[in-house]
Parts: C-alpha cells; structure tokens; sequence
C-alpha cells in the first residue's frame, strides 16, 4: 500500500468517499445530521493528519486521518471494503503513528467487529458524538 498525505486540493475526492461510505453504513444516522457533518469535514480536515492509500497497483482505497495517537476517520471507497485494505492501513498506522485509540459510533456493529477484530478494545462509552449528537460513541484502544 502507498500512502500520500493529503492536500487541500485532494478534499472533494475525501468528501466523495466518506460521503459514499457514509451512505452505504450510517443508515442510523438522520439525514439532516449527515448533510450538517459534511459542511463541518472540512473544517477538520486541516488539523489532522490526512492520508490518501493506494493499492500496490495505484488505485486509490481511502482515506485515513489522525491526530496524535488517535484515529479520527478511516474510509474506504465502498467497492474496496473486505478487501483487507482497512486492515494494511491500520497495521501501518499502528506501526509508524502509534496509532492506540479510536472511537466508534456504537451503531455501526460492522465497524465494530472491523475494529476488534483488529486488536482493539472497547474502553469506554458515550451518550452522544463529538458534536454533541444523539449517536453514542464507543471509546476503543489496541490491546
């Protein structure tokens, strides 16, 4: 996998992916609140760490973001998903970021098991996202 640290340029194919991404597994959220937290992935987009990811053969996966040792977002291009992309792009954050936490909204059970499954833990719970959201958040940290 190849990465390559995002741009501002690079922020409409970000927005495309999580936008698709978010369509095909947030089903639980309104979609009020989705077209609230599109406006606002922007303005976040410059204090994090923002990774595009290539497969070996060039085709671009996702997209990760990172500030200090936690995971703020991972999304894949939904064509992509089971693929083991997710999974490459978190051993390599691990490895090289130390890469320890990661939050999960608790209704998204197949980003739950994917975490999990991956060397995470549920260390905590929240009754409402980062915004102040009515979507409870699950606090996870590797093993």
């Amino acid at each position: 996998m190849k990465e390559v640290i995002a741009q501002p340029k690079d922020y409409p194919v970000i927005l495309a992916i999580w936008r698709a991404s978010v369509n095909h597994t947030h089903d639980f959220v309104r979609r009020e609140d989705l077209a609230e937290i599109e406006k606002e992935i922007p303005h976040y987009l410059p204090h994090l760490k923002v990774a595009l990811w290539y497969s070996d053969e060039g085709e671009l996966v996702g997209f990760s973001g990172m500030q200090d040792r936690q995971l703020e977002m991972l999304f894949l291009k939904t064509e992509k998903r089971g693929q083991g992309f997710g999974s490459k792009i978190l051993k390599r954050l691990t490895e090289r970021d130390n890469l320890e936490t990661t939050d999960v909204n608790k209704a998204n059970q197949a980003a739950l098991q994917f975490y999990l499954k991956n060397g995470f833990q549920i260390v905590g719970e929240s009754p409402l996202d980062g915004e102040g959201r009515p979507y409870p958040l699950l606090h996870l940290a590797k093993k």
